[in-house]
């Protein structure tokens, strides 16, 4: 019989963790190997789940049609959220990517990959390259 985590794929979404993000102060989920769906009366937060993942894999902000910074992703009454993403790897092996937004400069963010600091491209170069997202 095959464990929870090995019957994940590469690229696979092992664990999402929320902090101050749009309408959550502090969230974590983590999604089975198969569909998941998210599902919810309006205005319970589905598409900020949807937003995260995309804000914490790199995507602009600008491509979700929701806001023009990353501040606005900030909750409201906070000075700065994060996102973090555990991502199944090759070999079975997870990888984590962290980014912490600030209010403060427009939206400026710090990333982390398996908790050592990284730039924007290696984080794009993750995911792009060695995770196929």
């Amino acid at each position: 019989m095959m464990s929870p985590v090995t019957s994940f794929h590469k690229g696979s979404i092992l664990r999402v963790k929320l902090r101050n993000f749009l309408t959550y102060s502090e969230v974590e989920f983590r999604p089975g190997p198969r569909l998941n769906v998210i599902m919810g009366p309006n205005g319970t937060g589905k598409s900020s789940i949807v937003c995260a993942i995309a804000i914490g894999l790199g995507a602009s902000p600008k491509v979700l049609g929701r806001a023009d910074t990353l501040s606005e992703f900030v909750r409201t009454g906070c000075d700065e959220s994060r996102t973090e993403i555990e991502l199944m790897g090759e070999g079975g092996r997870s990888r984590t990517i962290r980014r912490d937004i600030s209010r403060s400069s427009r939206g400026t963010s710090k990333w982390k990959i398996d908790g050592r600091s990284a730039t924007e491209p290696e984080v794009r170069a993750l995911v792009e390259e060695e995770l196929e997202i």
